[in-house]
């Protein structure tokens, strides 16, 4: 029986470096519009630019989770005849092994043997798998 496990988790840490950004210009906008004492304005301008620096930032990381493949963590096995997707503990799908792609778009390939279809995220390490099986 032949095992691989697949996963790809970038965007789960773009996420995070996105939700930091946000978070430090909404503190800096906070800080710059409640220091209104003359002894601080130096220090409310320089809060205000790095609110706005990082609301861009966080504005460029969001347009790239936007276009970022899709998350994923499956594996797939090789069992006689069949070929076993499992998803988790309770999501295991089964294809038999003559199966083909479907169709294969940027962010999923659509697998199918006949009487069944699945629909997984993919990269190349999974395409060339997938094709060493025999799709």
């Amino acid at each position: 029986m032949e095992t691989k496990k697949f996963e790809r988790k970038s965007g789960k840490y773009v996420g995070m470096i996105a939700f930091v950004l946000v978070l430090i210009s909404v503190l800096s906008l906070i800080f710059s519009i409640a220091s209104t004492d003359k002894s601080l304005c130096n220090v409310s301008i320089v809060a205000l630019e790095i609110a706005i620096i990082s609301m861009i930032a966080a504005v460029v990381v969001a347009i790239i989770i936007l276009f970022m493949p899709d998350d994923f963590e499956y594996v797939i096995k090789q069992n006689g005849d069949v070929i076993l997707f499992e998803f988790g503990l309770d999501d295991v799908r089964v294809l038999k092994k003559n199966f083909h792609i479907f169709s294969q778009k940027k962010r999923y390939l659509i697998l199918e043997d006949g009487n069944s279809r699945i629909k997984i995220a993919y990269n190349s390490a999974v395409l060339k798998f997938l094709k060493e099986l025999g799709a």
